[in-house]
């Protein structure tokens, strides 16, 4: 059949994060046709793509990604017949790989029949943004539970590394609860799904081009973290130029092996920031002007956090041994270490 290249190519990227890097499960690492879609699984998402063939086949994906992106010409044609063999044809070149008919990912898919799925519920409309916002706040190590997921209750997205917590609150709820892992949010927040439906154990995201975008979730309670929210203390306003200060005097404690015990000190006199960081064996500090004309405050602070957070907002409330910042319906505290 005749296809355009370019544009199977942008349908192969988009489902290329459904690939597993390693091949525990045959075809995990492959593009999967099935004539109405391409898909991809790799046991915790599922991507599909809707692309009409006249074949049905499942193919190695990084060697077959790489032929089509070693032609040059517009149009192609893709066939595969019965022995299994796609061959790709342009006007120049011609190129050919080996497939495989069916095998455990084309059943795994076809059990999540997301083709066949009639009752879709609208997103939020800022529902990506809040998952983006909160998604650098949920904890990266596996085993901590549902604290490697984002949590979704009613209108709320939350998360927590048990060191800083973030939350967004969303236009719209979600009538469903839903613990949503961290090595899928961070694929999700690249699709502009509007729509979604949840079946056991997995939740299916739909975009308007009728892109579907499928992760499992985690069963279990997210902590209510609503009360850490409630801080009393000074308000300051840091100047922008911090996160950069940041970013360079942060040189000098990246000897730490673990980034969490990174620390650097932040001295907030009469108008006047002072950033600071002590490394093994070597140090830097650089002043920053800004409009505080309280007492002095002084507090350590994780820079690679902070600048994280300095990206959404520079208002900020610190209290004892916590910091408070707030941007719309965004919100978001961390533990000052001591």
């Amino acid at each position: 059949m005749k296809i355009k290249r370019e544009e199977l190519l942008k349908a192969l990227s988009l489902v290329k994060p459904g690939l597993a890097k390693k091949e525990i499960v045959e075809q995990s690492t492959h593009f999967v046709f099935d004539g109405e879609n391409i898909s991809t699984y790799n046991d915790y998402i599922c991507i599909s793509h809707p692309f009409k063939t006249d074949f049905k086949c499942s193919i190695k994906a990084e060697i077959f990604y790489k032929l089509l992106q070693s032609m040059k010409e517009e149009n192609i044609t893709i066939d595969c017949g019965k022995d299994l063999i796609v061959k790709i044809n342009g006007k120049d070149s011609r190129a050919g790989l080996t497939a495989i008919k069916e095998g455990k990912i084309d059943e795994y898919i076809k059990q999540l029949d997301t083709k066949n799925i009639k009752k879709w519920k609208p997103l939020p409309k800022d529902f990506i943004q809040g998952i983006y916002l909160c998604m650098f706040s949920v904890s990266k190590d596996m085993t901590a539970g549902v604290l490697s997921c984002l949590s979704i209750k009613d209108n709320k997205i939350s998360s927590s590394d048990n060191l800083r917590i973030s939350q967004y609150e969303m236009e719209d709820s979600i009538k469903n609860d839903l613990l949503i892992p961290l090595q899928s949010v961070v694929e999700l927040v690249k699709y502009p799904v509007i729509k979604y439906c949840l079946i056991d154990s997995w939740i299916h995201f739909k975009t308007e081009d009728g892109i579907v975008f499928s992760t499992r979730i985690m069963k279990g309670d997210f902590p209510d973290v609503d009360s850490f929210f409630d801080l009393k203390g000074a308000k300051i306003k840091l100047p922008k130029e911090l996160q950069f200060v940041l970013q360079s005097v942060k040189i000098v404690v990246e000897e730490s092996i673990d980034v969490v015990d990174q620390k650097v000190e932040i001295i907030i006199s009469k108008e006047i920031i002072t950033c600071r960081g002590d490394g093994k064996i070597s140090w830097k500090e650089q002043d920053i002007p800004c409009s505080y004309k309280g007492k002095e405050i002084k507090f350590l602070v994780n820079p690679l956090f902070f600048v994280q957070i300095l990206n959404k907002t520079t208002d900020f409330i610190i209290g004892e041994s916590k910091a408070l910042f707030v941007s719309d319906s965004f919100k978001h505290v961390m533990v000052l270490p001591e």
